[in-house]
């Protein structure tokens, strides 16, 4: 896996070698589809280096970092599952969250409970 959205050397490096590339969603779920679309522009890079080089596109495991707060001050269950589905359309395969409260024990069963089987099938 290679993390980085360098649309040059970066992206030319994960179709040249990686089996995955890992790139940035961003933090919270504020401008959430302008941040999609940026990382699907980011996949259509990728598709286009892969492409160069002869690879396949689907060669490449697509996933994303993004940080989410659930709960008061934060996003709601609906907002994260917003979030995962936004992503999805934009050609995500995987994300993958920082949970700033994760200390807590409720954000990770609220988790478990609604919000996984919600995007279990995207």
């Amino acid at each position: 896996m290679i993390g980085g959205e360098g649309e040059r050397k970066t992206l030319r490096l994960v179709a040249q070698y990686a089996d995955a590339c890992n790139l940035f969603a961003g933090v919270g779920t504020e401008q959430l589809e302008m941040r999609a679309a940026a990382v699907r522009q980011k996949l259509d890079v990728l598709d286009a280096h892969c492409a160069a080089l002869g690879r396949p596109p689907s060669a490449v495991e697509r996933t994303a970092l993004g940080t989410i707060l659930l709960g008061p001050g934060g996003q709601s269950a609906e907002d994260v599952i917003a979030y995962c589905r936004a992503f999805r359309a934009a050609g995500i395969e995987h994300l993958i969250f920082n949970m700033a409260n994760v200390h807590e024990l409720w954000p990770l069963e609220e988790f478990g409970r609604t919000i996984i089987p919600a995007v279990a099938d995207l």
